[in-house]
């Protein structure tokens, strides 16, 4: 997505940045957001290829916790949308630290697998139930479009 979601030679710091001010301005907007959900929250165009890991990292739990608050508050939907079957114990703590927070802050969920191949949406239901699992995650957190 270079040159159309950022550059392309941003540090993971300014990756970051990015990720954080753009939710703030969707979240600024007037908008039906019981009717939205925000997709690929850990997996976007910002924090394509190199570093994205490093962005997330970097990203303190206050700003999270002030984006999410705002998201819960704005009662928008929050996609869990990441492959865990494709990634080490490392990487998923990354991957679940944001939606740990969104959690805390009262952020609904709902499951998107962006599966383009019927292999890899077989999967998707063990992928989701681990996902769904480790956020202790129950119907009282679906998002349901309003």
């Amino acid at each position: 997505m270079s040159g159309f979601t950022c550059r392309g030679d941003e540090d993971a710091a300014e990756r970051a940045g990015l990720w954080c001010s753009r939710l703030d301005y969707v979240l600024e907007q007037d908008l039906p957001f019981h009717k939205i959900g925000i997709a690929h929250l850990t997996d976007t165009g910002i924090m394509a290829g190199r570093g994205y890991l490093e962005a997330l990292r970097l990203i303190p739990d206050e700003e999270y916790i002030r984006l999410f608050r705002k998201a819960a508050r704005r009662g928008v939907g929050i996609e869990l949308n990441f492959n865990w079957l494709d990634m080490d114990e490392d990487e998923m703590a990354i991957h679940l630290r944001p939606y740990r927070i969104a959690k805390e802050e009262g952020c609904k969920f709902y499951l998107g697998s962006d599966a383009h191949t019927p292999g890899r949406f077989a999967r998707m239901k063990q992928n989701f139930e681990k996902i769904t699992a480790r956020l202790d995650l129950d119907d009282s957190r679906k998002f349901v479009v309003g």
